[in-house]
């Protein structure tokens, strides 16, 4: 095991249990993630998929008709306590990969509910998630009842008081900006 700059860790296959390939795993968590989800190593690779092609694929991790939440990593957490604290039917879809990105998983959930917000960690200027809305934008446009929207972190360098970080995350931003989409 090999610990780089405390958030990426490298498994070669001779450690990870059951391992399907030759390649070293990568695991790269948010220091967010480090702090308040416990997982464990041996549950992790349990839900790792055994094919190439499934780990490609995007999962949803809560389905409703209200409204579509895209998003990865810590945004999972958030969309789905944000989604119980409002009694709310959504769809929460975790891209799991954001090179490739699951464009069909994306196209059904859009067609689905006719809402979406894209949720993510990464500040909103040059994040993944212009991309992915503009590519929704224009290959879903007509499925749409309400304009794309997302929320990420904000456009300023991560601050280390935790009071500062808190308020640099999305997570209290996102609630009033779904509340928006669903009056919308």
């Amino acid at each position: 095991e090999l610990l780089l700059n405390s958030r990426v860790e490298i498994y070669w296959p001779e450690k990870v249990v059951e391992a399907r390939h030759r390649k070293p795993l990568a695991q790269i968590q948010e220091k967010e993630t480090q702090r308040l989800v416990k997982q464990t190593q041996a549950r992790l690779l349990n839900q790792r998929p055994t094919d190439n092609a499934a780990q490609l694929k995007a999962a949803l991790e809560a389905t409703g008709t209200q409204v579509s939440i895209i998003t990865y990593g810590m945004g999972v957490h958030w969309a789905t306590k944000t989604v119980e604290e409002l009694g709310i039917s959504a769809d929460i879809l975790d891209l799991r990969t954001l090179l490739p990105w699951d464009q069909e998983a994306v196209a059904a959930t859009v067609k689905k509910t006719g809402r979406v917000i894209f949720l993510q960690e990464d500040t909103l200027t040059g994040g993944i998630g212009a991309e992915i809305c503009a590519w929704i934008s224009e290959h879903c446009f007509s499925y749409l009842d309400a304009p794309v929207m997302r929320e990420g972190s904000l456009d300023t360098p991560v601050p280390f008081a935790p009071n500062l970080e808190k308020r640099f995350l999305p997570a209290d931003r996102f609630k009033d900006k779904l509340q928006g989409l669903l009056a919308f």
